[in-house]
């Protein structure tokens, strides 16, 4: 295991906060379960854009925990972290870092998907 550090930046108030979160291998009773975790992840985050752009806030805040439960046995540390990152801003209904968040969430399960191709 080991540990990364990022930094959410809040750009109103030019305040850096900063976020720990670990990056665990999975439960080796998930690991053939990972591909299907991702694909399932990526619909919902299609899902999670719509509900945006309808600022269905809540449906966005019940997925986005699910999220920051069960991601981490997968191996998915940083996406637990960002799903609770973003069942914040769900409920403050923050469009803009709303969005944000879930280009980031894109670029990581992007990411994570090459590496089960290596």
């Amino acid at each position: 295991m080991f540990s990364v550090r990022i930094h959410d930046v809040d750009t109103e108030q030019k305040n850096v906060k900063a976020v720990t979160y670990d990056e665990a291998p999975p439960h080796p009773d998930l690991v053939h379960l990972i591909p299907d975790f991702i694909d399932q992840r990526s619909r919902e985050l299609v899902f999670l854009e719509k509900l945006l752009a309808a600022k269905d806030f809540e449906g966005m805040e019940k997925i986005s925990h699910q999220w920051s439960l069960v991601s981490k046995p997968y191996g998915f540390g940083y996406l637990a972290t960002l799903g609770g990152v973003l069942e914040n801003e769900s409920v403050l209904q923050n469009t803009s870092r709303c969005e944000e968040i879930l280009s980031e969430i894109r670029r990581y399960l992007a990411q994570k998907k090459l590496t089960l191709k290596d």
